[in-house]
Order: structure tokens, then C-alpha cells, then sequence
């Protein structure tokens, strides 16, 4: 999400799909290749809101904080018992 200008980028479908994509390619086979793409796209899609055909780091971080379980509560694997 960050040029190498320092520039924050917004990233088409595609980049998008490369970008998180990209650590599982070799270890797949091309309908775990095929079944992860389709994934990332739909992924896309929602995280895309504001229907630009664009993600960029503020779309992206907004949507996982509010969709994605224990992301926005802090350090929450400590058991809950946590003393006062």
C-alpha cells in the first residue's frame, strides 16, 4: 500500500490479489491457486465500499478492525482473566 516514493497507493483488483496472494502461489496447486484468487476478490469487492475498483491501507485497515474477530479488542488472548 506504499509506493516506493513513500506515496500511499491505491491498488486495483489485481494488485490486490498479488499482494496477498503471492506467499501461497508455490506451495498450491492450481485449484487451491484458483479457489484462494476467488477469495481475494470477493474480498476485495467488500472491502471496496465506496465502488472505486480501488483498496487503499485506510479501506483495507477500516474493514478488517470491523469485520474480522479480535482484531480491534486490544490484546485479547490472554484467557479474560485479567486482574485490576
Amino acid at each position: 500500500f506504499v509506493g516506493p516514493d513513500g506515496a500511499m497507493l491505491k491498488l486495483t483488483l489485481d494488485e490486490f490479489v498479488e499482494a496477498l496472494g503471492s506467499n501461497h502461489r508455490s506451495s498450491e496447486n492450481p485449484e487451491q491457486q484458483e479457489r484462494l484468487r476467488s477469495q481475494l476478490c470477493a474480498l476485495f469487492k467488500k472491502i471496496d465500499a465506496s465502488c472505486t475498483e480501488t483498496v487503499n491501507w485506510e479501506e483495507f485497515t477500516e474493514y478488517m478492525l470491523q469485520h474480522m474477530p479480535g482484531l480491534n479488542q486490544g490484546d485479547a488472548s490472554g484467557g479474560g482473566d485479567q486482574q485490576s
